[in-house]
């Protein structure tokens, strides 16, 4: 299943993300753990041997749920 052409620059969804960046992007990664004190279980995964922690960026849930929402409205429309 190839994705649709879009140029993501265009799209409300980059739009969304460039709001929620701008909202975040002021905050250090010590506030996000001073926040979280799960952050590191939250955001990581393990797969075998292979740690993914994704823990030390600039994300939030928020984050996430922009993604996740896009990434369904994309796969939607390509149905």
């Amino acid at each position: 299943m190839a994705l649709p052409k879009i140029n993501p620059l265009k799209t409300k969804s980059w739009g969304d993300l460039k709001n929620h960046f701008d909202e975040i992007k002021s905050y250090t990664i010590s506030h996000f753990f001073d926040n979280d004190s799960n952050r590191f279980e939250s955001f990581s995964i393990k797969f075998g041997d292979l740690l993914l922690d994704y823990s030390k960026n600039r994300i939030s849930d928020k984050t996430l749920k922009i993604f996740s929402e896009k990434l369904i409205n994309i796969h939607t429309q390509n149905q």
